[in-house]
């Protein structure tokens, strides 16, 4: 809730700081890394190698010189350097329900489109349309995105957050505290 409720907040005033023209993005930057944690890994995977039939994807370790000094959580470097790509791919490293971190958030805020998979109600909090599902990709749709601009401009303008019920959450984390 207090990534979600962050990025409604802030999500007009956190962007890049420098935006890279439609033709001049590259395809895709990979910026998680599977860890032997359950057996989704071999779909995750499958769908890369899908993927790098598309482009190239570049790993976020090749930028580590630039973003060294960086906080993982929307630093201007960070997405300045993620706006550089048309995709973001990303990854939770729990898919435990609810459990979202800035990873997607990282995507959104850099207007960059995310290929992202999460928890199991990750729609409960995301807009399904909002981003690829990395476990259920369509090559056919990311290279219609990747080649046609005002497609892109589109998938990039879709609501992010779901209309969901907060739970109170404040209250009740107030109360937790």
């Amino acid at each position: 809730y207090l990534q979600i409720y962050y990025f409604k907040i802030k999500k007009n005033i956190i962007y890049p700081t420098i935006y890279t023209n439609f033709n001049n993005k590259k395809f895709c930057l990979q910026v998680s890394f599977i860890r032997n944690r359950n057996n989704i890994n071999n779909k995750i995977l499958n769908n890369i190698n899908k993927l790098k039939s598309i482009g190239n994807i570049d790993t976020i370790k090749l930028h580590k010189s630039k973003i060294n000094d960086v906080s993982c959580y929307h630093s201007e470097k960070l997405l300045n350097l993620f706006n550089n790509y048309k995709f973001i791919l990303c990854f939770e490293n729990s898919y435990t329900k609810g459990y979202i971190t800035e990873k997607i958030f990282n995507g959104f805020f850099s207007k960059s489109i995310p290929i992202y998979t999460g928890p199991s109600d990750i729609n409960r909090y995301i807009n399904k349309d909002s981003y690829i599902d990395l476990l259920n990709i369509n090559t056919n749709q990311i290279t219609n995105l990747m080649n046609n601009e005002d497609k892109y401009n589109n998938f990039l303008k879709i609501n992010k957050i779901c209309n969901f019920d907060d739970e109170n959450y404040i209250i009740k984390s107030n109360q937790f505290i």
